[in-house]
């Protein structure tokens, strides 16, 4: 579940399992924009992650929540998540036990933050997806 958790959100989103016909980028969006967070550390926009079930685990990236003063091998203090639609960031810590060097290796981490009844992606499995399908972005900023 390391970095293609991202590639499987994005692609295995790109069909419409009634109607079996490719959703378009803006659909792909819609579907998933309240699903992507602002990640904080120290109350600086460190990057962005999204969120994987209701109950508030959210995918992202080891570089946006480690510090590169560690070579990215250690995850950062005040670590916070604002999701859309709740006006105060959530404090958070990592989720899964990572050795330093797989979290620089593979850049992939995980949050959890007390949360319920969230909106989230619904991720796909393997045999939905080929290597050469499109990747779509659904990026945050800060104001947005």
């Amino acid at each position: 579940m390391k970095i293609a958790v991202i590639l499987i959100f994005f692609v295995a989103l790109a069909f419409n399992a009634e109607a079996q016909k490719p959703l378009s980028k803006r659909d792909i969006f819609q579907i998933n924009c309240k699903t992507v967070v602002q990640i904080y550390i120290n109350g600086n926009f460190s990057g962005a992650g999204f969120i994987t079930d209701a109950d508030g685990l959210i995918a992202t990236a080891n570089h946006v929540i480690s510090t590169p003063q560690s070579g990215f091998k250690e995850y950062a203090q005040n670590i916070s998540v604002l999701v859309d639609g709740n006006p105060s960031p959530y404090a958070t810590a990592p989720a899964a036990d990572v050795t330093p060097d797989d979290r620089v290796n593979y850049d992939s981490a995980f949050l959890k933050i007390e949360a319920a009844h969230l909106p989230h992606v619904i991720l796909g499995t393997w045999d939905e997806i080929n290597i050469t399908d499109p990747l779509l972005i659904v990026p945050s900023w800060p104001g947005m």
